[in-house]
């Protein structure tokens, strides 16, 4: 939720379909800078490699890295987490900040931190690709 000196830029809902093909639906989009999709992927990355415990971060950029090197579409089906809302802001002086507020299945025990950080980079790459 944006404060007062906060704009919202983007708002955007995925849910992970059967096939990992995440379902995507632009809830909020500011359209006076075209740039604003690209610079909201760098920053839920960013964000997300502060946040994952070891080895997820590494293994998020190598993932990501290998997408770049070879850009084939390839989705993970995933189990704990079935999407997420991403909502991108712009605060005075040009600087950026997301929240990223991931769904869980809510007919699963979220007890396996492991399991459940690993959908989300399933998850985070299937959208991102």
């Amino acid at each position: 939720m944006a404060h007062v000196n906060e704009k919202l830029l983007l708002s955007v809902e995925a849910m992970a379909l059967s096939s990992g093909k995440p379902e995507i639906k632009v809830r909020y989009f500011e359209t006076r800078s075209n740039k604003i999709i690209a610079l909201s992927c760098i920053s839920l990355i960013l964000s997300q490699l502060t946040v994952l415990t070891p080895p997820r971060p590494k293994a998020l950029c190598r993932k990501l890295l290998r997408f770049i090197d070879t850009p084939n579409k390839s989705f993970k089906t995933v189990k704990y987490v079935s999407g997420f809302k991403l909502e991108f802001y712009k605060r005075e002086a040009d600087s950026f900040f997301n929240q990223f507020y991931p769904q869980f299945n809510p007919h699963l025990n979220i007890s396996d931190n492991n399991a459940v950080e690993s959908d989300i980079v399933s998850l985070l790459l299937n959208f991102l690709t």
